[in-house]
């Protein structure tokens, strides 16, 4: 941040341990939807993170959170969470191009990159799944190059069942934990 110009930070307390450059302070408005904890406790662990290098987040918990500000864009930074599919395709309706009322209404960030859109159609469009992993994996290089979007964490989610059953494993996709329910078996 010295290096950009930057002045205040963690070890400059009259600053509020807060970095400003060129008069704008390093200050963030943290959105999610209120009433979740774990969304709170999330937003509590990274603020604390945050403050000890001198950038200050801000509570802003509110109902339309997920409803009215994530699909308008009203905030500085959004806490929200994707559950995906254990199918690859689909994934246009979130990194597609919006282009009329039924393409990529879940692409709240805005991104458009015509060739993603493209690779993405043709996944959906594909049987041979050798040919969607390559086609999907094209638009992965570059939505990585282009940074869509910030994934922070895997959600945790909990998987709780007697010693005498084997072979149950944690599924993060929609499909839940009776994903493999072909392969359980009693003790």
């Amino acid at each position: 941040m010295k290096a950009h110009g930057c002045t205040g930070g963690p070890s400059t307390p009259g600053a509020g341990g807060v970095w400003s450059c060129n008069g704008t302070k390093a200050s963030f408005k943290f959105k999610w939807k209120s009433g979740n904890q774990l969304r709170q406790l999330s937003f509590e662990a990274m603020q604390a993170q945050l403050k000890d290098v001198g950038i200050q987040l801000i509570a802003d918990d509110t109902p339309n959170a997920l409803t009215q500000d994530l699909p308008g864009g009203n905030y500085d930074i959004i806490l929200f969470a994707w559950v995906g599919s254990p199918d690859i395709t689909g994934n246009d309706a979130i990194y597609g191009c919006r282009s009329g009322s039924t393409h990529a209404q879940d692409n709240n960030q805005g991104y458009c990159n015509a060739t993603v859109d493209k690779l993405l159609v043709a996944t959906n469009h594909e049987l041979n799944s050798a040919k969607q992993f390559a086609l999907t994996n094209q638009a992965l290089v570059l939505m990585a190059k282009d940074l869509t979007t910030i994934p922070l964490f895997q959600k945790p989610t909990y998987l709780v069942y007697r010693t005498a059953m084997k072979g149950l494993k944690e599924n993060p996709t929609n499909e839940g934990p009776v994903w493999n329910i072909n392969k359980w078996t009693k003790t």
